[in-house]
């Protein structure tokens, strides 16, 4: 990316904002993306951007308004990091299996049940003692995890130290962060008191106001959906009809629960094959397939037989491979409060979607894929990184809005 000169496109950067997130470029997963997204959107606008990140991985972004500052993650923390599409490590199910349960040994019961919630920790204490200069107009703190809204309420209060963070806003990324407080009151009660501290909060759907209602009033809470560069051309179209000759799809992210398990998908591949109609699919993933399959004999041998599988890549890549293949697939939800970032990278490419319900058997699966019964999803103008700036502008500054700046450039 091309950097911004300030004083040539006369840029006003006498606003300041803090953004606390524990995952950043070069990192490959979706709340880095969104990070790096509002970051970037952030600068090129006018504002001077702080942004406070662990020390996982070397961060390559640079623009004259960015202030960036790394803080320790810890030794637990750094031997369960992916890291950069160059510098990928073992799986994750692997690493945290034993770490998760090393962590909750470790960690003092009054700390958030969270193996991340460690940074907070750290961060806190490395900022409060070198007694960094945080003050600024608003501050913005994006989950999940919960570890970077942990550290924004140590720091606001400790303003008297680090400087008044102005107007706070928790953002929360995942909707469904909030579903595993209703079997634990003690969690329900840990995270209202959390948010007190904050001014508002910011979720991505309309639907996830409702699940969030029970932790602040609700004209504190927020719809900003995820937001990314508008594509200028969209040309792709779903390919004819005909056989499934030679297609070739592609999955990128975890697998988890009941509406995200590849075990019937990969059941209708096999039936295709014994029926000469052979589906490929290249699988990206930070999970250790043979830890998914373990339970189901055979199922591994059979992944392995109609799919490649490969650790994940930078978003850039990522958004290039979708583009090469003929269908994406997207693992649909029990509910309509998620949108994964997903299905904005496949509205942004217009890759063919094969749309996978919880109640879809393997015949159903195949008989889509036989049909290529795809759709394709639009790209909604909310969804514009620009319009999630203004979006974002009006909920810390109100009416007064954001900078004078001009717009983004291209």
């Amino acid at each position: 990316m091309a950097v911004v000169d300030v004083e040539a496109v006369g840029m006003n950067t006498k606003k300041t904002i803090n953004v606390i997130s524990y995952y950043f470029e070069p990192e490959n997963t979706p709340r880095a993306f969104r990070t790096f997204e509002l970051v970037r959107v952030l600068c090129e606008s006018g504002y001077r951007v702080r942004l406070i990140v662990p020390d996982f991985v070397p961060r390559t972004y640079r623009h004259p308004n960015l202030e960036l500052i790394e803080t320790p993650g810890g030794y637990i923390l750094n031997r369960t990091r992916l890291g950069s599409e160059e510098g990928y490590r073992r799986p994750r199910s692997l690493a945290w299996r034993y770490d998760l349960k090393l962590a909750r040994i470790l960690l003092p019961k009054v700390v958030w049940p969270d193996i991340r919630t460690v940074w907070a920790r750290l961060a806190a204490r490395h900022l409060l003692k070198a007694r960094v200069d945080l003050a600024a107009d608003a501050t913005i703190s994006i989950g999940l995890p919960i570890a970077p809204h942990l550290l924004t309420a140590a720091l606001a209060r400790s303003q008297e130290v680090v400087g008044n963070l102005g107007c706070l806003v928790a953002e929360y990324g995942d909707p469904f962060s909030v579903s595993k407080l209703d079997g634990d009151p003690k969690n329900v009660d840990r995270e209202k008191k959390l948010l007190e501290v904050f001014d508002h909060i910011v979720v991505p759907t309309p639907g996830a106001q409702e699940l969030f209602s029970q932790l602040k009033s609700a004209e504190r809470i927020h719809v900003i959906p995820q937001g990314f560069k508008a594509p200028e051309n969209l040309t792709r179209h779903p390919p004819e009809p005909d056989s499934t000759e030679g297609l070739h799809g592609f999955y990128g992210g975890v697998f988890y629960g009941e509406y995200r398990n590849p075990n019937n998908l990969m059941l209708a591949l096999q039936m295709l094959d014994r029926q000469e109609k052979p589906v490929r699919l290249t699988i990206r993933t930070s999970d250790d397939i043979s830890f998914i399959f373990g339970d189901t004999p055979g199922l591994y041998e059979l992944t392995m037989k109609y799919t490649e599988v490969l650790p994940l890549v930078s978003r850039r890549r990522f958004l290039q491979e979708l583009e090469s293949h003929d269908f994406a697939v997207n693992f649909l939800g029990p509910h309509q409060s998620q949108i994964p970032s997903k299905a904005i990278d496949y509205a942004l490419t217009q890759v063919p979607v094969l749309e996978i319900r919880p109640a879809d058997s393997p015949e159903c699966i195949a008989e889509k894929l036989e049909s290529r019964e795809f759709v394709q999803y639009p790209f909604r103008p909310e969804h514009d990184i620009r319009n999630v700036l203004a979006a974002y502008e009006k909920v810390m500054f109100g009416d007064s809005g954001g900078v004078s700046r001009q717009s983004p450039p291209a």
